[in-house]
């Protein structure tokens, strides 16, 4: 967010805002018979869930233009298969990643405390 206007920043927010009230309301009919307890501990893990998410693929999009700078200053014609490359790389690395963070988030839906 370094370098970013406050209308960026904001965006950026209620993007992520956004995607947690949507995980919410998914996960909503699953909360009926639960105890407050394990509403709370699943409402949590959905929340770090979707930041971790979120974290995970601007990290890996920063990394990949960190690699494109030194490509492109050492070899220019390879720039397009780079990006072919890591365009593949980070669509199943998001899907990977999306899978076992929401596999983890339902797994912690699923916790009985008494």
């Amino acid at each position: 967010m370094k370098g970013m206007s406050w209308t960026d920043r904001l965006s950026v927010v209620s993007s992520v805002a956004s995607i947690t009230g949507v995980s919410l309301v998914w996960m909503k009919s699953s909360v009926e018979d639960k105890s407050f307890m394990t509403s709370i501990f699943g409402g949590v893990a959905s929340v770090v869930g979707a930041l971790f998410s979120i974290g995970v693929i601007l990290i890996t999009l920063q990394l990949f233009l960190m690699i494109h700078r030194s490509i492109k200053v050492r070899w220019p014609a390879a720039v397009p298969g780079y990006w072919l490359i890591c365009g593949a790389a980070v669509i199943w690395c998001s899907l990977l990643v999306q899978i076992s963070i929401w596999w983890l988030v339902g797994e912690a839906w699923t916790m009985r405390f008494s």
